[in-house]
């Protein structure tokens, strides 16, 4: 069981709407940013359970560009992530993978490419309150 603070209770300082849609996902793909290629070509954002449904609703999308592009949750631009990765010519594309229950209902698998054929791979889950847990890394599960 994850346990919590006080301060985790009344939430994370975030641009929001939500702490698990945008805080959380936001924090995840900084974590896969930091393993990434550092020329990146392209990244795939691989969307399952809640997030696949909701996350046009939610800003799940400007969250994990922002991520990417290394914004923290607190950022104002974050609801200007998509206009930053067209100026940082950064090739994305959002998929939605629908629904997996062996997996955490906000869970996301980010590839990120960068030359000669160079791929990573983290998976994560926002587990609420802004708090993340990577779940895999190239393939392997972590638990």
């Amino acid at each position: 069981m994850i346990s919590m603070s006080a301060f985790e209770v009344l939430g994370p300082i975030m641009v929001g709407p939500s702490s698990s849609h945008t805080a959380g996902a936001l924090r995840i793909a900084l974590v896969a940013r930091s393993l990434a290629p550092k020329q990146l070509e392209r990244v795939e954002f691989w969307l399952y359970n809640s997030f696949s449904h909701t996350h046009l609703g939610h800003g799940t999308d400007y969250a994990l560009i922002a991520g990417i592009l290394g914004l923290a949750p607190d950022d104002t631009r974050v609801r200007e992530a998509l206009t930053l990765a067209e100026e940082a010519h950064l090739n994305y594309s959002v998929i939605e993978k629908g629904d997996d229950e062996t997996l955490h209902p906000n869970t996301v698998e980010i590839h990120l490419y960068g030359a000669d054929n160079v791929h990573v791979s983290v998976m994560g889950e926002s587990v609420g309150g802004g708090r993340i847990r990577i779940s895999g890394v190239n393939g392997v599960r972590i638990r």
